[in-house]
């Protein structure tokens, strides 16, 4: 491990982009932090911190000049691996010949993330689990991204990371981690490798480093420890599967129907859902012109569970259950891997304020009430 002067960072950068890589990192984008392509320092979000609780999202100024003084953006790096809108195939039949053109982005440049925090890898790892292989798109894309991660400094009210597993701390599966420190105005950055990759561009950067010494390494781990232990809200592994398994019954999941507007928020800014839909349209309104594409969709929506004339899932309880028993439960036995990494997002974006968590825990009978969130009994 090793420390480098933030006044070097952009040093990093310049290494990155010379190395061919499209830098991608937090940007502040009006009232939203947002992951997005960078070229500077001076473009992440400087001396700002977030508070986020159910419905609420704020930036707010710090008088700290640390640059990842913040929770998690809006979006997330799904937004780089699968994104929202994507050709998968283009049909030209001009003079009766057929071209199916392969799909778009898999020749572009490879993407560095630079601000990955501790639960959104983990995010990445679930949907490794679940694309990884199978999704030609995102498998050429995940294999040449880079990870630089960077440590939480601080939790908000929606963060339940310590209790799903996936942070504060890292696992495995970053290139490079970073440890932002501000203390008696020095300004620094803790940096280790994490992967082949990760070390050949410390190599790099070997002019702007100097080791570390074991109580760097000492306080960080107590940091750590003591940010888990900050966190209020706890959604724990284990219990909660077989809680909510044992309350799934569509009754249980009533009340959601007066609460719940159905909007897709939370599916749209998780970092794990992957549900998408195809379509065919013509870009150039001409029929020998047509492209096939996949777009996020989200089982909020009533469309989405359409077969054969009918809508499997009528009721938004019903496509709320769906949802959380998706994330929850289905998720871990189908793939082995978390569907819900706490980052918080569910919540914060929530236009009405459901807090997943108490919701979670109150249809598992976590918190002592039986048989969970009752209501109509009626479906």
């Amino acid at each position: 491990m090793n420390v480098m002067m933030a006044a070097t960072l952009q040093h990093l950068l310049d290494v990155l982009k010379k190395r061919g890589f499209a830098v991608i990192g937090p940007r502040r984008h009006g009232d939203r932090i947002l992951y997005s392509r960078m070229e500077h320092i001076d473009e992440l979000p400087r001396s700002v911190s977030d508070q986020q609780g159910p419905g609420v999202y704020r930036l707010h100024p710090t008088t700290e000049p640390t640059y990842f003084g913040f929770h998690v953006a809006a979006n997330s790096w799904k937004e780089w691996l699968y994104p929202k809108h994507e050709t998968l195939a283009a049909y030209d039949s001009e003079w009766q010949v057929a071209d199916f053109k392969k799909p778009q982005g898999l020749t572009s440049e490879p993407a560095a993330f630079l601000g990955v925090k501790a639960c959104e890898l983990d995010a990445l790892h679930s949907l490794d689990s679940a694309l990884l292989g199978r999704d030609e798109a995102y498998t050429r894309r995940r294999q040449r991204a880079l990870i630089i991660g960077v440590h939480c400094q601080t939790a908000t009210e929606n963060c339940f990371c310590a209790s799903r597993g996936s942070g504060p701390e890292f696992g495995q599966g970053f290139d490079l981690l970073l440890t932002e420190r501000y203390q008696n105005d020095v300004h620094d950055f803790l940096i280790e490798s994490g992967s082949a990759r990760g070390a050949s561009i410390l190599d790099d950067l070997a002019d702007c480093l100097s080791p570390a010494t074991d109580a760097d390494l000492t306080k960080r781990q107590q940091q750590l420890r003591d940010l888990a232990a900050a966190m209020q809200k706890q959604l724990p592994t284990d219990r909660l599967s077989e809680g909510l398994s044992q309350h799934s019954d569509l009754p249980n999941f009533q009340k959601m129907e007066d609460i719940c507007i159905a909007c897709g928020n939370c599916t749209m800014v998780c970092p794990t859902c992957f549900c998408a839909t195809i379509v065919d349209r013509s870009p150039e309104l001409k029929p020998q012109k047509l492209h096939r594409e996949r777009q996020w969709d989200s089982c909020f929506n009533l469309d989405f569970s359409y077969i054969h004339g009918h809508y499997q899932r009528p009721s938004v309880a019903a496509r709320y259950r769906q949802w959380m028993m998706h994330k929850l439960v289905y998720w871990q036995t189908q793939l082995g891997t978390n569907g819900c990494v706490g980052c918080g997002r569910c919540t914060t974006w929530c236009p009405v304020g459901i807090d997943f968590v108490a919701v979670a825990r109150e249809l598992a009978a976590l918190d002592g009430k039986q048989g969970g969130i009752k209501g109509d009994e009626s479906c």
